[in-house]
Formats: C-alpha cells, structure tokens, sequence
C-alpha cells in the first residue's frame, strides 16, 4: 500500500490529467486478484471511469476518479455522484488520497488515506493505511444478492437499456442505416413515431431479446440474438444486425453490461 503512496506521488509532480491517475488505481486493485478496466469516454448520460470485475467476469463494483485537488466531500453532493450511487450497487467515489464507498444508494465508510498537503510535500508518514485496507477488502468482496422477482429484474436492467436508448439516440443522427430503419417505420407503421420513441423500443426490444436468449444459454453474446428472431420480424432483426455493426466503445459496453 505504501507503494500505491509512493507513486501517487511522483504522479502528482507529473501534473497530469485525471485519466492520467487511472493506471496507478487498476494496478492496486489488480494486485488485489481482481481485474479493473477504463470505461470509455463518458456520454451525455455517463457512466463511472473504472469497472471492477472477477476473473470469471463477475462485476464486482465501479469506480468514479477526480483529481487529487478536488474535494471529496463537495463532489459526494454532485448530481452526477447521486445518479452513479444510485444506479451502481458497489460504488467507491475517489481523488486517490480519499476513497468513500456506497452501497445500494448509501453511503457506508470514508477513508482519507493522507491529505492533498502532505502528499504534496511529500509526508508519507502519518497515513491512513489500515482503513483504507477494510475499505477495499469491502468492496472487492461485495457479493451481489441474486435476482428473485421481475420487479428486481427490471430495475436491475433499467439503468442499462435508458443508457442503451441514449446511445442509439445519438447514434441516429449520423447512422444513414438506423434513419433509413425509422424511415421505413414511419412510412408503413407508426406514422408519427419520434426519435426518441425509436431508439427507446429499439434499446428495450433488444435488452428482452438477450433476456430471452439467457433463459435458454448459460452465456450470451449479442450475436446469438438475431439466430433466433423469426422471419415474421425481419425488420426488427435487421434493424439488430445495423446495431451490431456498430464499432462505438460506448453502445459496445452498454450491450456487454446487459449481456
């Protein structure tokens, strides 16, 4: 752990941008036996910077970065914290010298490794390092409760196909194949269908179409959703495959979340 300090450290005296920090952070919870990775760019919606995760893939939790300056406290209160406690089940919030971790919306440790002061002068003495410890031991070993009713099924999936609609909504406005698919809707279907409309039934019609794959497989990839859509929907599988053409890390990683 005093490693981790000590690097921090001389990242600090690099003056480098938050992302710049990212590696320092996936490397201590690597050598903690579980795997971390970047999460794309953030979208309008957004999505913490950091996923944490199990060998087998199992999500262990996600991870919101700030520079080491920034106030942990004042950021705690930020809209974009709320939303992200709220939606990630194991949060941890963090400016690599403070580290405050949420559970199920709820705020239940803070630890401040060393101050911003000392790290910056260099006084690596007076920390905090047993504390910080617990915290990531609680975190890591945060063991999801499993699914029992569809009312829990469905917030659970909720977050994940708005972030889904989102995307595809962006996506429409320069996606020549996806207007020509809202295009022929509009002519033959549903006359006064809106964008936003399109890309809702389109994110939810495709986060059900694993879901019904899933009952029948162990694992799923996307791909094994359009083998089973009946040629009386071909509109909808073909509006699947336009999707999955899609090389976008952002509508990628939603559709891996769901999946």
């Amino acid at each position: 752990m005093r490693n981790y300090l000590e690097k921090l450290k001389k990242f600090l005296k690099l003056n480098l941008r938050e992302e710049g920090y990212y590696p320092l952070l996936i490397e201590l919870f690597e050598k903690k036996g579980v795997k971390a990775v970047q999460l794309p760019a953030k979208t309008e919606v957004g999505f913490p910077d950091i996923k944490v995760f199990q060998e087998d893939g199992f999500i262990v939790g996600y991870i919101e970065c700030k520079k080491p300056e920034e106030d942990i406290e004042r950021l705690a209160e930020s809209e974009q914290i709320k939303r992200y406690k709220n939606y990630f089940k194991n949060f941890l919030l963090t400016n690599f010298t403070s580290f405050k971790h949420f559970l199920n919306g709820k705020e239940v440790k803070t630890v401040k490794i060393i101050s911003y002061d000392d790290l910056q002068k260099g006084r690596l003495e007076n920390v905090n390092l047993k504390e910080f410890e617990e915290l990531l031991k609680d975190f890591i070993n945060y063991q999801e409760k499993p699914i029992k009713s569809v009312e829990e099924l469905a917030e659970n999936l909720a977050w994940k196909v708005r972030l889904l609609k989102e995307e595809l909504l962006k996506e429409l406005k320069n996606n020549q194949g996806l207007q020509e698919f809202l295009n022929l809707l509009r002519n033959y279907i549903i006359h006064t269908l809106k964008e936003e409309e399109f890309a809702d039934t389109i994110a939810q019609s495709l986060a059900y179409a694993l879901l019904i794959v899933r009952t029948k497989k162990d694992f799923i990839k996307k791909e094994d959703v359009i083998t089973d859509i009946p040629e009386s929907l071909s509109i909808i599988r073909d509006i699947f495959l336009e999707i999955l053409k899609i090389e976008g890390k952002e509508l990628s990683w939603i559709i891996e979340e769901i999946e």
